[in-house]
């Protein structure tokens, strides 16, 4: 599934898409974040344990200057060998109030 596509299905279904793990997956050129934006982007995961200090300062000036919510997450993939990030850093409760009062697309 590309991005695109991924989005359309987020918001075709009422929900807000953020991209988690920017460093990893996300965009590279700002032409790319611009693309995903004017389809509906809502958010940017710019908190969380695995990203450095300086790496979450960037992706909340990054996610204000796109106008998306900058979100946050200690989401785990598993025990099977892979250290466990559940619950080590949160978003500030503004990015849910953040995220509901955005327009539906």
């Amino acid at each position: 599934m590309t991005p695109l596509e991924a989005l359309a299905l987020v918001t075709g279904a009422g929900g807000h898409a953020v991209v988690a793990h920017p460093r990893i997956g996300g965009p590279r050129r700002r032409e790319e974040w611009d693309t995903l934006v004017a389809h509906g982007l809502a958010g940017l995961e710019a908190i969380h344990p695995d990203h450095p200090p300086q790496a979450e300062k960037e992706y909340t000036r990054l996610a204000k200057d796109l106008g998306l919510v900058a979100t946050g997450g200690s989401d785990t993939h598993g025990p099977d060998g892979v250290r466990d990030t559940l619950g080590r850093s949160a978003a500030p409760v503004e990015a849910l109030a953040a995220l509901r009062a955005r327009p539906r697309h």
